[in-house]
């Protein structure tokens, strides 16, 4: 038998696994883990929400005017765009920490059914930028198919 020294972190050199988890180990060791990262990593929460006759997209953007941000929905998916600028600091000031996330942000989201675009209201109050999409509404009408043979 053969003693094989134990890496509880690691796999050993001659084991067939080891490329793979030397390429899992970079993808993760890679991956950025947080939004606060650096100071142009930012990524505004996002939450989406269904009721009977619309869906309701809420995005937290303190900080922000309404020029700065940019919003489209095609095919069904709701873009919005925008970007935080990086306050100047003054002569006589130097930051000690810097905790917010700064920069441009691009956000996508699918919305699940068909919306009546024409009727879609976005509103921006207290740094959360709400957007109303009211769902369409679809009369199903049906009706017999005849089979020819």
């Amino acid at each position: 038998m053969t003693l094989m020294k134990f890496k509880p972190f690691g796999v050993a050199k001659d084991h067939p696994f080891r490329s793979l988890f030397d390429d899992m180990n970079l993808f993760f060791n890679d991956y950025p883990t947080s939004t606060l990262t650096s100071v142009s990593d930012f990524m505004p929460a996002l939450d989406l929400k269904e009721t009977s006759n619309s869906f309701t997209v809420t995005l937290e953007l303190a900080g922000l005017d309404e020029k700065d941000i940019d919003l489209s929905l095609k095919d069904g998916v709701l873009t919005i765009k925008g970007e935080r600028k990086f306050e100047d600091k003054k002569e006589d000031e130097h930051h000690v920490r810097i905790e917010r996330s700064y920069g441009t942000f691009h956000r996508s989201v699918s919305i699940p059914s068909a919306v009546d675009e024409k009727s879609v209201v976005a509103n921006f109050k207290n740094g959360l930028l709400t957007v109303t999409l009211p769902k369409k509404t679809q009369i199903e009408s049906s009706h017999k198919i005849k089979i020819q043979s």
